[in-house]
């Protein structure tokens, strides 16, 4: 018994495998009208403001690609943490008009699309729509579409790389943004609000990129 009372134990200080919860990183939030016929300037008359971007059907796209097969409108806001998907979707909808009839028969001629894009610098982030912007959105006639996309870099001591400058200018690309070069080599995911992925203590797994 001597001996194990000599014995004086190891204690390390708790390690930090991740940092878990909080609201999602970065946000951008879309709303884009879409048509082969599509004039941006009509839009813009019918909605009384002016577009992030717009294009008509056969205007050149950036890079070395067919020209656009349809026209589009295209209105975004975006912001980060502590500014949340609530928050761009209240400003959105502050700029456009409240009359769902102008709406309606705007979807008569034109494909009408909401769009969050969602960019986390953790694997572990989320946030809510309360009951009163749902309901705004359902008056209007509007479904809402999410794309979530994460950089899964990982470095020593950080489980996933918060730089999501890479991804951010993929997702420009996709909807008709300026050209940008990415100046990351990770792999990107696009992931499904379905689907889940297991951790361990030891290390986060990497999702292999689509």
């Amino acid at each position: 018994m001597k001996d194990d009372e000599d014995i004086v134990p190891i204690r390390r200080p708790p390690e930090t495998i991740a940092t878990v919860g909080g609201l999602i990183d970065e946000t951008r939030l879309t709303i884009g009208v879409h048509g082969e016929d599509l004039d941006p300037d009509e839009v813009s008359r019918i909605l009384g403001c002016m577009p992030s971007r717009s294009h008509r059907r056969g205007e050149p796209r950036p890079g070395n690609v067919p020209c656009w097969p349809k026209g589009a409108w295209l209105l975004s806001v975006e912001g980060k943490a502590p500014v949340g998907p609530e928050d761009l979707l209240s400003s959105l909808l502050e700029r456009l008009p409240s009359d769902p009839l102008v709406w309606e028969n705007l979807r008569h001629r034109y494909s009408v699309r909401l769009g969050f894009g969602l960019f986390r610098g953790a694997w572990n982030r989320g946030f809510e729509l309360s009951p009163s912007a749902l309901a705004r959105v359902v008056s209007l006639g509007f479904g809402l579409e999410f794309d979530i996309y994460a950089d899964t870099r990982r470095t020593e001591g950080r489980p996933m790389n918060a730089d999501l400058e890479g991804t951010k200018e993929m997702f420009a690309k996709m909807v008709g943004g300026p050209p940008s070069i990415l100046t990351t080599g990770a792999p990107i995911a696009r992931l499904r609000s379905w689907e889940t992925r297991s951790f361990t203590s030891r290390s986060l797994a990497r999702i292999p990129p689509r």
